[in-house]
């Protein structure tokens, strides 16, 4: 009686849930998201909080202050930003009170 207590259940179970992958599920998703933001990245660029990190990008790498009032750019179209600053550590400004360019977004980002 020991024995038969001792080994497994022979019979195979398939009436149990089968655990499914999650991670092809969280892939997809998250670069569903990546292509998103990508598409409406221009969108993005013009709302308040897409200024100011496009302010803080260019202050760290000109080492400047920069104000801008307003900025609008397209994937296709062109570039137009109003009420651009500059203030040089050295106290020069340097400003434009509209800059239009034909430059589209992925020129821009494309060098």
């Amino acid at each position: 009686m020991d024995e038969e207590m001792s080994f497994p259940n022979p019979v195979l179970r398939t009436d149990l849930p089968v655990k499914r992958r999650r991670w092809p599920r969280v892939l997809a998703a998250g670069g569903i998201l990546f292509i998103l933001c990508i598409a409406f990245l221009p969108q993005l660029l013009h709302t308040r909080i897409g200024r100011r990190i496009l302010r803080a990008k260019l202050e760290s790498k000109y080492n400047a202050e920069i104000t801008m009032g307003d900025f609008s750019t397209s994937w296709f179209g062109g570039t137009t930003a109003t009420q651009f600053w500059v203030k040089t550590p050295d106290g020069r400004i340097i400003g434009f009170n509209t800059l239009k360019s034909d430059l589209s977004l992925g020129k821009l980002l494309r060098g």
